[in-house]
Formats: C-alpha cells, sequence, structure tokens
C-alpha cells in the first residue's frame, strides 16, 4: 500500500474480464492497475509519486529482467523511440 499521484479525470470502474490487478477507492472504487501476460498498465503516474512510486518503477524492473530470463533473453532492450521493453 501507498499514496500514488493520479493525474487525469479517466477512470475503468472494473477490472476487465481476464486481468488481474488492483483498485484504488477515491470518490469511488475504479481500476487503478492491470496485468495480463507481459503486459502491466497503470493508472498512476510513478515518476512523480515519491518513494512509493520509485519502489513501484523498481519493481517492474525487477520483474521485466525475470521475464526475459524465463523468455530465454539474456537482456532487456528498450527502443530509442519509447521507454518499454520490445
Amino acid at each position: 500500500p501507498g499514496v500514488a499521484y493520479f493525474a487525469n479525470s479517466y477512470r475503468l470502474d472494473a477490472l476487465p474480464p481476464g486481468w488481474a490487478g488492483a483498485t484504488t477507492d477515491h470518490g469511488g472504487a475504479f481500476a487503478s492497475a492491470l496485468e495480463r501476460g507481459a503486459v502491466l498498465a497503470c493508472q498512476i503516474h510513478p515518476e512523480i509519486s515519491g518513494a512509493y512510486g520509485a519502489r513501484l518503477l523498481a519493481r517492474w524492473l525487477e520483474q521485466s529482467v525475470l521475464f526475459a530470463q524465463v523468455c530465454g533473453r539474456s537482456e532487456v532492450r528498450y527502443s530509442e523511440s519509447a521507454d518499454r521493453p520490445r
């Protein structure tokens, strides 16, 4: 648990079928993070959520390295046009 920064008014009222995730309650419950397979998505801005956001980003990076190892890749590479695994 922690406090995270949200900077928009969009919301998904419930987790979609087939997705795991987290919910947040602020003026009503909504889906704040989704996960399915190698896809992880969040509604928060971890880069401006202080220590909590930094821990979240560190865990995601650790998991992407582990996922790459399980898939037989020796490294996780990032594209030059976007900071995300390819």
